[in-house]
């Protein structure tokens, strides 16, 4: 069974309604459904929504909850989107180093964010060789000072190559809330030590070992 209701070309079908506050009333090419005397939800004649009326928000926008005890609102989308990105590599550079702290590689990239309470993914790639008796160890700094405080050994290390005299991969990805201000330009840099006697970082004879460049590319992330 089914109730039909039908308007006219001239006339509207008729509303339906539980007493004067609530009900669903159909008009010209849109439907209003009615709770407390206010519209809630209407759809107009394209199909729109209306929250709280004909409020349809703007193109690109997206319906966001507001929990259980609040109406939904229309706002912008705006969770994971890249807002930028920069990437500085070092070709064929042979690092060397016998420091069992950290000191900086020379791989800097420098940045201006567009939001100051984004967050930023980091890219790092080289090569390392290791000394036979020890392990390259890679950190990552902003501005030439340890991501969060706190010791130095509790830096973003990366991947840690060693305890065998051959070239290796060495890399790494980073998910980081950067203290930053948005217009404003900072830097990361790539810090390295080692435990043995002598470590490289990335290739330097390409002769002998290849055609290689060591990258570091930073892409902000919206909140």
């Amino acid at each position: 069974m089914a109730i039909k209701l039908q308007g006219t070309n001239s006339a509207a079908a008729p509303g339906l309604t539980n007493d004067g506050n609530d009900g669903v009333a159909v008009g010209t090419d849109s439907i209003d459904l009615s709770i407390g005397g206010a519209s809630k939800f209407k759809v107009g004649s394209a199909g729109q929504l209306g929250i709280g009326g004909a409020n349809y928000g703007t193109t690109g926008q997206v319906l966001k909850s507001a929990g259980a005890s609040a109406a939904p609102t229309w706002g912008t989308d705006t969770g994971g989107k890249v807002l930028g990105m920069a990437t500085a590599s070092v070709a064929e550079t042979s690092r060397t180093t016998s420091s069992t702290s950290y000191i900086d590689s020379g791989l800097e990239v420098v940045y201006t964010p567009t939001a100051s309470n984004s967050k930023a993914l980091i890219f790092f790639e080289s090569q390392a060789l290791p000394a036979s008796n020890g392990y390259t160890y890679i950190a990552l700094r902003q501005a030439d000072g340890i991501i969060g405080g706190g010791a130095a050994d509790t830096e973003y290390v990366g991947k840690i190559v060693g305890n065998g005299y051959d070239w290796g991969d060495c890399s790494f990805t980073a998910y980081i809330t950067p203290t930053w201000t948005a217009g404003t330009a900072t830097s990361f840099q790539i810090y390295w030590k080692t435990d043995g006697t002598t470590g490289y970082l990335g290739w330097g004879d390409a002769s002998s070992s290849g055609h290689y460049a060591d990258y570091l590319t930073i892409q902000e992330i919206a909140a």
